[in-house]
């Protein structure tokens, strides 16, 4: 069976991923030493969306044969 290489794509998510949330969280803090409250409730829920995204990347990828977990054929 031929092995299909979706790895990079999966990866270049992930660390994408992992940015987003460096970045929204600096936002955040810097909304929250402003005193601008509204704006932090906005980046919080952000900030989980990003977190939800990042543990479905995790945990949707076999290392095994590179391929998604739903087309996985490592057994």
């Amino acid at each position: 069976m031929e092995r299909i290489d979706l790895s990079f794509n999966h990866q270049a998510r992930a660390e994408e991923n992992i940015e987003t949330l460096r970045y929204l969280r600096s936002q955040l803090q810097l909304a929250e030493q402003n005193g601008r409250y509204s704006k932090a409730r906005k980046l919080r829920r952000e900030i989980n969306q990003a977190l939800e995204e990042g543990l479905y990347l995790t945990h949707s990828f076999c290392g095994g044969c590179l391929n998604v977990l739903h087309n996985c054929h490592c057994g």
